[in-house]
């Protein structure tokens, strides 16, 4: 089944395909034995500074 989910990550969570997939697998509440893939849509760095 496929889903759609939209997710708010650090740079090197969402460039490093292992600890994306380790993070989806928390959101989604996964069990870790359990195979699934991933298609990222978009990704995209916010340059705004924080205050």
């Amino acid at each position: 089944m496929k889903k759609t989910i939209q997710l708010q990550l650090p740079p090197q969570v969402a460039y490093n395909e292992q600890l994306l997939k380790e993070e989806l697998a928390l959101q989604l509440s996964l069990k870790p034995s359990e195979h699934f893939s991933i298609q990222p849509m978009k990704r995209s760095i916010d340059a705004r500074e924080e205050v």
